[in-house]
């Protein structure tokens, strides 16, 4: 006899083509077209009353984990498999994505889970059960209306970072909406947002080393550490300006009550995908960067920190030489957290170019959630986590 889980699957296979619109078919890569699909039409539609749902807000959705595990839910939702996230890895597996900040990362999202499994203990759900339900909760729901919606058939569909279907209502259904026009032939994917690998890894358990919503978050110490290793202060600031530091210092202050840096810069230090630099990123390094253009300013202004802050923040150039040194450091920054993490960034990108070449997997897009079938292992999603860092990709034109 076969497993529940195997029965519960094919059944809500079944049901879920039933939802298809015509022309539409399922396989273990996801629901293809099989005939040209008009943007905005409809790809599934699914009664809102065998949707599980719960308002966006804290805690959201660990009370609708706490839901699907007691039951009060379409008997479909409950054949949604959990997808392969990051907390599920071993230690030494998320060694493996040698980038330090992700591994941290699903350590922590191990801690939350547990937080949020203590504080509903008098559910009686154990652990490891409430942990899948909050990964299918997670990984699945999707958001409309201020509230987040786990609706049948869902699981039949790959994902993609940044475009496809999105969720509307009409009336008492719930339906898949198509965003771009699809030709015959075409996987149909359901939009994940603008999230980067570091999320949908956490997320939703996949990556794609050509995602155009990609970034990496840098820390304030790291930044300011690689610049003042990469260019030691002039003790006159290259022409008698007077301590180079201590004005540098200065204009991070005047950034600051201008209110063009933020007192505690967060996740807002990012490394973009193809290797720009976030606005926050930008500013930062050119106030850490400064040297001569500080002794004109100060022949110019009474107040030269305050100028040059105002000239930053407002994004004037302030000398070819002081833009030719920011996109130096910013390069060297990249090439020190590739060093953490990498021996050889070409032969990884080398042997992630030949996985994702055999997978035929295309840019951005993710197989269905909790599917074996087209999914990479988890050797092979690894080296996508640090593949945004690619140093000598830097621009600063």
């Amino acid at each position: 006899m076969a497993p529940l889980g195997v029965l519960l699957a094919v059944a809500a296979l079944r049901a879920t083509e039933g939802m298809l619109a015509p022309g539409l078919e399922c396989a273990p890569a996801g629901v293809f077209a099989r005939r040209h699909v008009e943007r905005g039409e409809p790809l599934l539609e699914a009664r809102a009353s065998a949707a599980l749902s719960e308002p966006e807000g804290p805690g959201a959705l660990a009370r609708m984990a706490c839901k699907l595990v007691r039951g009060e839910a379409d008997d479909s939702l409950l054949a949604l498999s959990p997808p392969d996230v990051l907390h599920r890895w071993t230690d030494v597996e998320l060694d493996e994505l040698r980038w330090p900040p992700l591994a941290a990362a699903a350590r922590r999202d191990r801690e939350w889970i547990a937080r949020a499994h203590a504080a509903h203990a008098d559910a009686g759900v154990p652990l490891a059960r409430f942990a899948d339900a909050l990964d299918v909760c997670r990984g699945h729901a999707l958001v409309h209306g201020g509230a987040l919606h786990l609706i049948p058939g869902v699981g039949a569909f790959g994902w993609s970072a940044v475009r496809g279907a999105t969720l509307e209502r009409r009336g008492r259904t719930f339906r898949l909406a198509c965003t771009e026009a699809r030709e015959a032939g075409a996987l149909v994917t359901i939009s994940a947002g603008w999230r980067t690998n570091d999320e949908l890894l956490l997320e939703q358990g996949w990556a794609s080393a050509d995602l155009s919503s990609d970034s990496a978050v840098l820390t304030a110490d790291d930044v300011l550490e690689r610049v003042r290793a990469h260019q030691p202060d002039e003790p006159d600031g290259g022409g008698g300006g007077g301590d180079v530091r201590g004005l540098r210092a200065e204009v991070m202050r005047a950034l600051r009550e201008l209110r063009y840096l933020h007192e505690d810069e967060g996740d807002e230090l990012r490394v973009l995908s193809g290797g720009y630099a976030s606005d926050m990123l930008g500013i930062l390094l050119q106030a850490a960067c400064l040297g001569a253009e500080l002794t004109g300013l100060s022949g110019a202004s009474d107040r030269p920190a305050l100028a040059a802050a105002i000239s930053i923040g407002e994004g004037v150039i302030l000398s070819l030489d002081h833009e030719v040194r920011v996109g130096a450091a910013l390069q060297a920054l990249c090439e020190s957290a590739l060093a953490v993490c990498t021996d050889d960034l070409g032969a990884d990108e080398a042997r992630l170019a030949a996985l994702e070449g055999g997978a035929a997997r295309a840019p951005g897009i993710g197989p269905p959630l909790g599917s074996d079938a087209g999914a990479e292992s988890r050797a092979a999603e690894a080296p996508v986590s640090y593949t945004h860092l690619r140093a000598h990709e830097t621009r600063h034109d």
